[in-house]
């Protein structure tokens, strides 16, 4: 999503709203890469947070998951859940994003 997002809002402007949804809350632990000359850093939700900056026409961003990521499904790890919290509080502190859990999602549609 990330790698194509620039190239969808050349063609198509960009939105208001941008809701992603991943089956576990952002990671700590996904490798950087380079899109169109630019840097993501280490970690899913570093790399959300970056994607944000580089987009500040985009109003609203909701990060929609599961659960919190917690490592391995067959060897949890405390840090990695951790890790992953408090990547969470850092998107919920920025002014233009808001990262939920799926069922918190649902309850604000009805």
């Amino acid at each position: 999503m990330i790698r194509d997002f620039p190239n969808t809002t050349n063609l198509h402007g960009a939105p208001y709203l941008v809701e992603i949804f991943i089956s576990r809350s952002p990671c700590s632990r996904s490798p950087q890469f380079n899109v169109a000359g630019h840097n993501y850093p280490v970690g899913c939700g570093k790399k959300i947070l970056e994607l944000v900056k580089q987009n500040p026409n985009v109003s609203v961003w909701k990060v929609v998951y599961d659960s919190v990521f917690n490592g391995s499904r067959n060897a949890p790890d405390p840090q990695a859940t951790a890790q992953a919290e408090h990547m969470i509080n850092i998107l919920n502190r920025h002014p233009r994003v808001e990262a939920l859990l799926w069922n918190e999602y649902q309850r604000r549609l009805v």
